[in-house]
């Protein structure tokens, strides 16, 4: 392919991107409405410049014709949501800030749909990780209910068993995605409120945890594997909820200084308050760096996490900090 036209794709893509966070549910306000009309028309003329250059610029290889007409399809379509943006002017049945609710979610859909054609060309731009109250409250129920089965009922071959079956229902469910539209359309619709865009075409972040769930219980190690648990149900959501509404100060792959500050605070007094509750036999000085090592590796690996998702790579990188720590302590697991 041409490199101007995939530096253009990718230009494009990234403003989107920006764009869809700044206009998050958790920063989105009436007074930013004038902006945001501003931003919009920006980018349709962006758009359209995209569209018309691209077959003149377009040295793609026969085999990448296909890949790059179905991009160019999904940037029609984009040009067709951006057209049909609320209009003041129009009086609707439904109050402004829900209009523009349901646009935000037609532009999400439509840009995980450009991203997911754009890395059939090795174009890659980030997904969309948007505000989700509902998935926030489901991952920190998520977290107390695994935890509560690793501390009351579950011997570590239970904690083996219970998680293969876990895992085994979340890739059988994956597999169904792969081979039927209609099974993935069904099962993300159950999925719908607790679901990311981007899970339409990639795994779905539960059936990463519960691998990462399998791997950890493979340890035998009831503290490990509820630090692990622990640190990614309470201090991920929180990192998001701070990240995407106070973060100011970007760092890589679409986290904020502020979000990752939040990730490790609450991920070490997530851990600390397991340790003391259910290992009292642990130090105090002890507790307290393992929680810390728990948090910050959880902290690095939502970090760096991009073509992994970080729902696998969250509760592995804490349980090793975990670990690390009771090996260097002589602390028992």
């Amino acid at each position: 392919m041409s490199p101007t036209l995939v530096m253009e794709s990718q230009d494009f893509a990234l403003k989107l991107r920006e764009f869809l966070e700044d206009f998050d549910t958790a920063r989105w306000r009436s007074e930013l409405e004038a902006v945001t009309r501003e931003r919009l028309a920006t980018l349709e003329r962006d758009l359209n410049r995209l569209l018309e250059a691209s077959p003149k610029k377009a040295e793609v290889r026969e085999a990448m014709k296909d890949k790059w007409q179905k991009v160019e399809a999904r940037l029609a379509e984009l040009s067709t949501v951006l057209r049909n943006s609320p209009n003041p002017k129009v009086k609707e049945e439904t109050a402004p800030r829900e209009q523009w609710k349901e646009f935000r979610a037609r532009l999400q859909s439509v840009y995980e749909d450009i991203a997911s054609e754009l890395r059939t060309l090795d174009i890659h731009v980030p997904s969309l990780r948007p505000t989700n109250y509902a998935r926030n409250v489901f991952h920190v129920i998520s977290a107390l209910s695994v935890l509560a089965l690793i501390q009351y009922i579950l011997n570590p071959t239970g904690m083996i068993i219970a998680a293969a079956a876990f895992a085994l229902a979340g890739w059988g469910m994956e597999t169904a995605r792969r081979y039927s539209s209609s099974a993935n359309t069904l099962i993300m619709k159950a999925f719908t409120p607790v679901a990311h865009p981007h899970e339409y075409h990639r795994v779905n972040s539960a059936t990463w945890y519960v691998s990462a769930l399998l791997i950890l219980s493979l340890t035998g190690s009831a503290l490990m594997c509820s630090v692990a648990v622990i640190v990614l149900g309470f201090a991920d959501p929180a990192a998001a909820l701070i990240g995407r509404r106070f973060g100011r100060i970007s760092l890589i792959n679409g986290r904020s200084l502020e979000g990752t500050l939040t990730f490790i605070v609450t991920g070490f007094l997530g851990a600390l308050g397991v340790i003391q509750i259910w290992h009292p036999e642990i130090t105090l000085s002890n507790a307290c760096l393992m929680a810390a090592v728990a948090a910050v590796f959880g902290g690095v690996a939502e970090l760096v996490s991009s073509k992994v998702d970080d729902n696998m790579t969250i509760p592995l990188a804490s349980g090793a900090g975990c670990a690390l720590i009771a090996l260097l302590c002589e602390i028992p697991l």
